[in-house]
């Protein structure tokens, strides 16, 4: 393999604090410290979770028709 371009020199990585306006970027830094997601993130976890329960029920009865609308609806929050 030949010597590629920036070969021996330190990596640049972004931590995507680039792309954060800077009177942001003190907040959301304390924030992520600190364990906490954006909504839609949580939202997201949620959704999955809704489709493992509704995975593990029998088809066709109020039980999964109610989770199956649980899950319309927070799939047209997150749309939103």
């Amino acid at each position: 393999m030949g010597r590629a371009e920036g070969w021996g020199e330190p990596l640049e990585l972004n931590d995507g604090d680039a792309a954060t306006p800077v009177e942001l970027r003190t907040s959301y830094k304390i924030l992520k410290d600190a364990g906490c997601v954006p909504a839609e993130v949580e939202a997201i976890r949620e959704l999955a979770a809704l489709r493992e329960e509704l995975a593990a029920l029998e088809p066709d009865t109020p039980a999964w028709r109610g989770k199956q609308a649980q899950i319309q609806q927070k799939t047209l929050n997150l749309a939103l």
